[in-house]
């Protein structure tokens, strides 16, 4: 089960200066799906971690999502 790291990424999302619409189109996914994540309602699936790999592409999976039970 992966689970995104919501502080790291609307610190992304805040530093590129877009909105969830923004932000949904640039990675290629419907908005709704991008709040789901966000509010914890949806765990991130393969589009959405590509997605937010392809637009931030400065950020490491290990900073955007979170494995629990695996230790750093």
């Amino acid at each position: 089960m992966i689970k995104l790291n919501r502080e790291a990424f609307e610190k992304y999302q805040a530093y590129k200066g877009w909105n969830d619409t923004e932000l949904a189109e640039e990675m290629g996914i419907n908005r709704v799906q991008v709040w789901r994540v966000k509010e914890g309602h949806n765990e991130p699936g393969r589009d959405f971690i590509a997605g937010a790999l392809k637009v931030f592409p400065e950020a490491s999976f290990d900073e955007l999502f979170i494995l629990p039970g695996l230790r750093r």
